[in-house]
């Protein structure tokens, strides 16, 4: 892995950025997965249809749409306000 970055906080409500930045060396990418508190959020398992998986999880919403690289995964995320 060259680069992870996750944020320690993020305040109620508002947006953030994950990052996982790594170098195959010619493997195959089996899979990367996002957690939150034990649960995961996100999945992309390129063996399986569909290659990305967004789960529900209190307080999570993920934005995937951005994620095309291969080299690379960014999440944008923001954190749901109470009800």
């Amino acid at each position: 892995m060259r680069r992870f970055e996750v944020p320690l906080h993020v305040p109620r409500g508002e947006s953030t950025t994950l990052r996982c930045e790594f170098d195959l060396q010619g493997e195959r990418l089996y899979s990367v997965k996002w957690y939150k508190g034990g649960r995961e959020f996100f999945r992309h398992v390129p063996n399986e249809q569909p290659k990305k998986q967004v789960y529900e999880v209190t307080g999570v919403n993920v934005d995937v749409s951005t994620c095309q690289n291969l080299s690379f995964f960014v999440i944008y995320l923001r954190t749901r306000r109470r009800a």
